[in-house]
């Protein structure tokens, strides 16, 4: 979790369920179809690895999580908005059902607007441009490949949880760029040269002009503890 400053919130891990990386496979015995306990399989050992199945789930607990968020908030004020890249809110219902079990969805901020999501932004500008979704692709490192081609060190650690949140500050502001006529790094600006897109279309975005604020707050997702990157390579 990163705030909209480039301040880490909370760092990429694991979550720490306190049971044995066992234990978390054979939760995916109760699974319906066996693709689904493959699925399980797959990222149990991706995200706590297979070298010691009797030790204890690494990572930050929920309640370590959720006093983080907490202790960020008494410093810096409430969290306010939070966003995610998908046409759902799931990010957030995947936080929310984690704090719940720590008790703590005192620390959860409101949920996201339905529709209101970078996803959908950019989807707008798709639908607006005439493009397809074969010619202009939603995916996340789809869309920040599109913008910054030659970042090839951070495209090439997409689906991790600080790679991701830092391609979704990047490409978010590229697209408020825009909204406001200001100039947009990468291709986005060539390609899009004469189409001026509107605060309107984006309803996160006009809640954000009638606020007043920059507190927008980005998650992106909890996975396997990974190096931080470098201050560089985060803000150019």
């Amino acid at each position: 979790m990163l705030n909209a400053r480039g301040d880490w919130i909370i760092p990429a891990t694991a979550i720490n369920y306190n049971v044995s990386v066992k234990s978390m496979l054979e939760e995916g015995c109760a699974l319906r179809s066996q693709q689904l306990r493959r699925v399980w399989e797959s990222k149990i050992l991706r995200y706590y690895g297979a070298s010691d199945l009797e030790r204890i789930t690494p990572g930050l607990t929920w309640s370590e999580i959720a006093e983080r968020i907490d202790a960020y908030m008494q410093e810096n004020g409430k969290l306010t908005m939070l966003f995610g890249w998908a046409p759902s809110n799931l990010d957030y219902t995947l936080l929310a059902k984690g704090l719940k079990l720590a008790g703590r969805q005192d620390v959860l901020p409101p949920e996201p607007v339905p529709g209101s999501q970078p996803f959908w932004w950019w989807a707008t500008l798709r639908q607006s441009l005439g493009a397809t979704a074969d010619g202009m692709s939603l995916c996340l490192s789809r869309v920040y490949g599109s913008l910054y081609p030659e970042d090839r060190r951070l495209l090439l650690r997409a689906h991790t949880a600080d790679a991701d949140v830092v391609m979704l500050v990047r490409v978010m502001r590229t697209y408020l760029a825009r909204v406001q006529g200001l100039p947009a790094p990468g291709k986005i600006e060539a390609s899009c040269s004469g189409y001026v897109m509107k605060p309107a279309q984006s309803r996160a975005l006009k809640a954000r002009d009638e606020d007043g604020s920059c507190s927008e707050y980005l998650l992106g997702e909890t996975m396997q503890s990974v190096e931080p990157l470098e201050e560089d390579l985060l803000w150019e």
